[in-house]
């Protein structure tokens, strides 16, 4: 009993990557651009959001991802285009900032015992990515009134292209970063 409890304790190695994962989906949020027929923009916080779960394992992944939601539901401009506030949440593309803890965690399921493996990272990521899309198109749909059909043309298909870039960019820099720090 007291082995299990020391494997769910929370570590100081635990708090850095989560916060770590927090910042950089923070500032990777900001490296966005915007589409003129749609208000959800290309940019790279899924990289990180995704991969947090990937490099860091599923719960810390998740909780950096928690993080990350809660500072900006509180006002700090973490989300896209210096945004923050509970209404960014409710918005258009508050479905595809609240799917990014579950994707987070789902990637890390997925990976958690072959972290080493380009594979691996990537159908974490791609799994992941569907997540996103899952959320975000629902949320979207309902905070807009538009039809599937519609959301789709707005909020999946522009962006089919940059998310497998990002997806197989993404799987290869967490296998190398997995590969180097082995006992991460």
């Amino acid at each position: 009993m007291n082995s299990r409890m020391n494997k769910r304790k929370i570590t100081t190695k635990n708090m850095i990557l989560c916060a770590f994962f927090a910042a950089l989906t923070s500032v990777s949020s900001q490296i966005a651009i915007p589409l003129p027929f749609s208000p959800v923009p290309i940019n790279l916080a899924s990289i990180f959001a995704i991969g947090s779960g990937i490099i860091s394992g599923p719960l810390t992944g998740f909780l950096s991802q928690l993080v990350f939601i809660l500072i900006g539901a509180v006002g700090m401009p973490v989300f896209s285009r210096m945004q923050g506030g509970f209404s960014v949440l409710l918005g258009p593309t508050g479905g595809y900032l609240l799917a990014y803890p579950i994707a987070s965690l789902v990637a890390g399921f997925i990976t958690r015992k072959k972290r080493h493996s380009v594979s691996f990272c990537f159908l974490g990521y791609l799994s992941g990515t569907v997540i996103c899309y899952l959320f975000g198109t629902l949320w979207f749909m309902f905070s807009t009134h538009n039809n599937l059909y519609a959301t789709i043309l707005q909020c999946v298909l522009p962006f089919l292209a940059t998310d497998c870039a990002k997806n197989i960019l993404g799987s290869l820099f967490c296998q190398k970063i997995n590969m180097h720090f082995k006992h991460f």
